[in-house]
């Protein structure tokens, strides 16, 4: 499901009930070409998006089950307290003999002319469905993680954060 949402790809599923259906993606991704490197797109404009994707936020509350939103949401762009993103990769599943797994990643600039710490990262994914118009839909947080070690970027660096989403096989 995660894979759909944040490849771009819909996918035909058959849930839990035995029942078939569409995941639908994201947004309507395409990849970037250039200097891009895979990073998704999000954005409908062709910009990378604070939307949607891996996420990354100032909140250094820790994780419980009633999470459901980044605390202090770090926005897209160079003024201060800002971040440029450079969009949102997912790997190819990778095999092994006892699990798969999927690698999300995500990588921001500081370009706001001073330090910006990040305590929080997200997944977010989109609430579009079949009955949309339009892909854009809410936004829907699926995880939050409050890092054990805040990610500190000083203006002019790049900041990389990676999960792995891993099932028992």
């Amino acid at each position: 499901m995660l894979y759909s949402f944040f490849t771009g790809n819909a996918r035909s599923i058959t849930n839990i009930t035995s029942a078939s259906s569409t995941i639908y993606p994201l947004a309507s991704l395409a990849l970037s070409s250039g200097g891009g490197g895979g990073y998704a797109r999000v954005d409908a404009s062709g910009y990378y998006s604070d939307q949607f994707g891996l996420v990354v936020g100032t909140d250094s509350s820790s994780t419980s089950s009633g999470t459901v939103a980044l605390g202090a949401h770090i926005r897209d762009g160079i003024d201060t307290g800002e971040l440029k993103y450079y969009g949102t990769r997912v790997s190819e599943v990778v095999y092994t003999a006892s699990y798969a797994s999927i690698f999300i990643e995500g990588i921001f600039e500081n370009d706001s002319g001073g330090e910006i710490t990040i305590n929080e990262s997200g997944l977010y994914a989109n609430g579009a469905t079949a009955a949309y118009t339009s892909y854009w839909g809410t936004p829907i947080c699926v995880e939050r993680t409050a890092l054990s070690s805040p990610l500190v970027l000083s203006d002019g660096e790049y900041g990389k954060i990676i999960y792995e989403i891993r099932i028992a096989l």
